[in-house]
Parts: structure tokens; sequence; C-alpha cells
């Protein structure tokens, strides 16, 4: 099949230049019922590259989206999603990530797409995809939120970087910003989880149909037709409602980071923390010991075996240790009675790796008293940034 028969007919759309499509970026946050079908509706748009994000691996309740299988079951999300893709669109270029994106990833990844759709079960990594994708500079037209609300209701939310409109945390507040807690995404969720919101795939198809078209729009036509609006869809009372954000001005979900105001921006490199400590120094002008680093998430240093006393360092984020289902003793395999946790980070030879975390994972300075997030970026974005503060 060649792509020009494949997507003959959204080329008859008004308004819609689905050959545009073919050098537009889209990352997708979350593969379950609505963003595994997302990740088919695109590529049958014509989208020429996604990325597609996700921690968990394929269930029987995940099968409700055409995207898998029964034979994939087991399999990582995002692996049999990206198969799916090569197999009915091979025009498409797919980067499957297997991760938790508020720990594994850079956040310079939300800068490099054009539009960044979150889909996750969970409000921790939904306030944390906002953020991100509004703070960088970078080629972002559109971030869009979504998901299933209850049963067969949904809702979406579209904002525009830099417009002004608002974005998803007007609606919530700051409390959706850094909450640590889990989505739960499986019909059985561990404990600590909350359960997921029953759904149908039919229900998650209605709604990746409307973000896809979303998208879309944002990328290929006149602009995403929701931006600064909620959509929201209630099958129990047959109804479906236009929402205008009110845009609050205190919010930090939508407000872009500025280098030498609230922010140290340096090039991507693998960079000791002592290395990017003196890099800070040097770009406030300031003594190195003037300088303290931190994590956003919180860091397991250490741990105390209940069976046999021995301490042992750890060097993990919390999320990661949850995830793992708690971290054992090195000497006797016992489940550790007491984790000690924290979020400085130590002025050494250490590298962002050794503390659990990717190169380019965003930190934070204090520095003689005020906060700075330090901020790796990939290197287009990077000289875009230079040229933007040397003008």
């Amino acid at each position: 099949m060649k792509p020009a028969d494949a997507l003959s007919r959204i080329r008859v759309v008004d308004d819609i230049d689905a050959d545009s499509l073919q050098d537009k970026s889209v990352i997708i946050l979350g593969d379950g019922n609505v963003g595994g079908q997302l990740a088919t509706h695109l590529p049958l748009a014509g989208l020429g590259y996604l990325t597609i994000v996700d921690k968990d691996t394929v269930g029987p309740e995940n099968l409700a989206s055409p995207a898998f299988g029964p034979g994939d079951i087991g399999k990582r999300k995002v692996d049999a999603t990206a198969n799916w893709v090569a197999e009915h669109a091979p025009w498409t270029r797919v980067d499957p990530v297997h991760a938790d994106l508020r720990v594994d990833l850079p956040e310079s990844i939300f800068a490099l797409h054009d539009a960044v759709i979150a889909v996750t079960d969970s409000w921790s990594s939904r306030g944390h995809i906002n953020r991100w994708a509004h703070r960088l500079p970078g080629r972002v037209r559109a971030v869009i939120n979504g998901g299933l609300v209850d049963g067969l209701s949904w809702d979406v939310t579209t904002s525009e970087p830099g417009s002004g409109t608002g974005c998803i945390q007007c609606l919530h507040g700051e409390e959706m910003l850094n909450a640590d807690e889990e989505g739960g995404c499986g019909l059985l969720a561990p404990v600590g989880e909350r359960r997921p919101n029953p759904s149908t795939g039919f229900s998650g198809a209605a709604v990746a149909a409307i973000m896809a078209a979303e998208a879309v729009s944002a990328l290929a036509g006149s602009g995403p037709r929701f931006a600064g609006k909620m959509l929201s869809f209630d099958h129990r009372t047959a109804s479906v409602g236009v929402f205008r954000i009110v845009p609050d001005d205190g919010c930090s979900g939508h407000r872009p980071l500025v280098d030498g105001v609230d922010a140290v921006f340096l090039p991507m490199s693998d960079y000791t923390l002592e290395e990017i400590v003196a890099s800070v120094a040097e770009r406030r002008g300031v003594r190195e010991s003037d300088v303290t680093l931190s994590s956003e998430r919180e860091l397991v240093l250490g741990m105390t075996c209940g069976a046999c006393g021995h301490d042992a360092d750890v060097w993990r984020p919390l999320l990661t240790i949850r995830e793992q289902g708690g971290v054992n003793c090195t000497r006797c395999g016992s489940p550790a009675a007491e984790l000690q946790t924290d979020t400085a980070l130590p002025r050494d030879g250490r590298r962002l790796p050794d503390i659990g975390f990717p190169v380019g994972k965003a930190l934070l300075a204090y520095v003689r008293g005020c906060k700075f997030e330090v901020v790796q970026l990939e290197e287009e974005v990077f000289n875009e940034q230079a040229h933007r503060s040397d003008s």
C-alpha cells in the first residue's frame, strides 16, 4: 500500500494540509485505552514522526484497544503499539519509550515535538507534562490533555504555549503539580494506587478521535479548535459542553522559563553534579559554595534492614523504588524497615544516572536563597534559546 492511497481521503478535508503532517512530530504520553488508539489514528492521518511513552506492559484489560492483540499480552505497550504502526502505517517513524515520564525522561523531550498529548491516568504525570510542555522554548504548538472521566464520559482540554489562554492546571490548581501518587491502569491496582475509571474500547475511541482531530487541526490546519477551552461529554445526562478556561495569572503551569530570571539552561551533556554546580555558579556570578542542588522528586538515599540492621546506600528516586515494590537488604535479602529520603543532592563526581535519573533531568538550584530551575536542552533548542537571549 502506498501512502498516497491510504491518505487520499484526508487530503480533501477542508482547511487541512495533510501533506504537511509528514514533517510534524507528536509525543503521546500514555499508551492505554485512549493513547493506544491515538497512536493508530495519527499515523493513518499521515503523521511523519511519533514518540510514545508508557511504563506498563499489555494486560488482558488492554485488548479493548485495536493496537493490541492477544499475542501482545506481557509485551511492553509501547513496543506493541510501534509494531502496529510499522505494519499499518510504515511511513510514520515511531520512537517507543518504556519509561516513567516523571523520572526517566529529560524534560527537553517535550520541546522537540510539535504537539504534546497527555492521556495518562495519573494527575502527577499530567501536571508534569503540562508544566514542561509550556515552560521550555521549542516547537510545541499545542498541549492536548484528555481522557475518560467516568465510564462513557470524557473531556478534552487544549492549550497553546505562549498564548496566555490558560492550561489544565488553571482548572485544578497547584495541587496537581508535584503530587507523587500513582495512577493505576490495571483492573487490580496495587496497594496505594487508585482503581482506574471503568471504561470500554469504544469510549476510548471516541475521545481519541476528538484528540486526533485536534492535533491534526493544530499542526496541519488553522490551529486547535479548543485552545483555552474544555470539551466535555457527559454520557449520563447526554450533554456536551464547551467551557472556557479562565486563565489564572498566578498559575505556574503555563509560564515559560526565562534564562537569567528563573532558570539556568545548559547544553545537553553527561555532567557530574560537581560540574553542574560549577556551571550554575558561573552563570549566576557566585561562588560554588553558594549553590545547592536539589531534585524535584524525593530520593531514597539509604535503607536500614529490619532483620539484620544493615545500612546501605540506595540513591534511587522514591517513585522508582515504589514501582519495583520496595528495596531489599543487600546482605540478607529482607525488606527494608526504614528508608532515608531527601531531595538535596551531593556536590561530588556522581552523574545523574548514578542517582537514578537520565542525562538531562531537570534539577533545582538554590543560590543565596533564590530558586532556579536547571535544565539541559538539546543542541537545536539550546542554540535557539541562546539566540533569543542575545537578541
